[in-house]
């Protein structure tokens, strides 16, 4: 009896780990929402709720039944750059401490070892799926009823939405493909409205080559001619109607008082505008070839362009970045494994929860890194990572994960 006892607070605390990683997971995702527009900091400060999460998420690690060892492959790399900048880049410290040491900083690198707990996939990925919509609808109520704002130089406002709106767009999206229903296309519509008018350029390109991806893997042989016939139609009346149309969607937003950034582009013919990426990428490629073949350190791209451009610019590109960071040697072998990780991932999955739960954070989070945020800040990206080695630590077959679940429950 006192087995059996054990047995059942066992499955209840990791019941409770899948929760508590969930909740941490959506705090994560709504944080500026709750701090910007909540006033939740006159209930909490940040640091104190940062604190909190860490716990938490400690808790969830440390309770995992299920170790995955391979996981710990990421922190090799990591703490090899960071040995490496500590030492030979002594004028890169400061940036390591911002980067890796303060607290939302370090709870966004320990968050992919919390997702050890998941044995449940499919109960998790439906679970992160309704938290997705409730996290989507929060962003866009705090935008129409306070508004993220606009402006062109200074704090980019709309590249924050942009951003948070991604994810759940994307997972939505999948959901849209997999399992459609009246609701989940709505919501679908809703979001991608929201990215193209209030969004930025970036998550445009993402979801559009998200919804290719989903495309191909879901949509059947004999109906993708036939969706493909309307796409391109479609396409084609945009195409020669495109001014008109968005001047009438720019005119009812005006007389409304709203403005949007990406529809203002398109409309000048200024949407391929790099925004100095190209100057941005030249001069930090001319650094890789001189510091060839070590790095500059981690942090580099923001010391070497706050001399030769100005403060507060980061390299806009993680193979640049990682490039610099650590040499061309090191580097080529840390984009290589990203790169593996993306090709896994898109084929090489075997179980539909697991593909679920990798491709709308991986796929997305990789293809954002090319063009904007940084590798080392980018959330999602390291929640990518940690769902990655979960999967592919307990075996590509999914018979390792099933078994342990069987074993678990008996």
């Amino acid at each position: 009896m006192q087995k059996n006892n054990r047995k059942i607070g066992i499955v209840k605390l990791a019941d409770l780990d899948m929760t508590i990683l969930l909740l941490v997971y959506f705090v994560l995702a709504i944080e500026y929402d709750l701090y910007t527009f909540f006033s939740f900091g006159s209930i909490i400060s940040g640091t104190m709720l940062t604190m909190i999460e860490i716990v938490l998420l400690l808790f969830v690690i440390v309770t995992a039944q299920k170790k995955v060892v391979n996981q710990y492959i990421l922190y090799v790399f990591l703490f090899c750059g960071i040995a490496a900048t500590y030492f030979f880049a002594p004028e890169c410290r400061e940036l390591l401490r911002e980067l890796f040491f303060e607290g939302s900083s370090l709870k966004k690198i320990i968050f992919p070892l919390a997702f050890q707990c998941i044995k449940e996939p499919e109960r998790f990925e439906n679970s992160l799926y309704k938290l997705c919509i409730v996290e989507g609808y929060i962003h866009i109520i705090c935008n129409a009823v306070w508004g993220y704002s606009y402006t062109e130089w200074g704090v980019f406002d709309y590249m924050t939405y942009g951003l948070a709106l991604l994810i759940p767009t994307c997972i939505v999206m999948q959901r849209v493909f997999a399992k459609p229903s009246k609701w989940n296309i709505l919501t679908f519509i809703i979001f991608e409205i929201n990215i193209i008018v209030y969004g930025h350029r970036g998550a445009l390109l993402v979801t559009a080559a998200m919804m290719l991806i989903f495309f191909v893997k879901y949509i059947k042989v004999e109906k993708k001619v036939l969706i493909s016939l309307f796409g391109i139609a479609f396409l084609v009346i945009v195409f020669f109607f495109q001014n008109q149309l968005i001047e009438f969607v720019l005119n009812l937003m005006e007389s409304l008082g709203l403005e949007s950034r990406t529809l203002e582009k398109l409309l000048m013919g200024d949407i391929t505008n790099d925004s100095e990426r190209n100057t941005i990428w030249a001069i930090l490629i001319s650094r890789i070839l001189d510091n060839f073949p070590f790095g500059a350190g981690i942090g580099a791209d923001r010391l070497i362009l706050k001399k030769t451009m100005r403060d507060g610019l980061y390299a806009h590109n993680f193979i640049i970045e990682i490039l610099l960071n650590y040499g061309i040697l090191l580097g080529v072998v840390v984009v290589g494994w990203i790169l593996k990780m993306c090709y896994d991932t898109l084929f090489k999955i075997k179980d539909t929860a697991w593909s679920q739960l990798i491709i709308p954070f991986l796929i997305p989070s990789v293809i954002t890194l090319l063009t904007s945020t940084s590798i080392y800040q980018y959330s999602f990206f390291w929640v990518a990572a940690g769902l990655y080695y979960c999967y592919f630590g307990r075996g590509r077959d999914g018979e390792k994960m099933r078994h342990f679940k069987i074993k678990f429950k008996k």
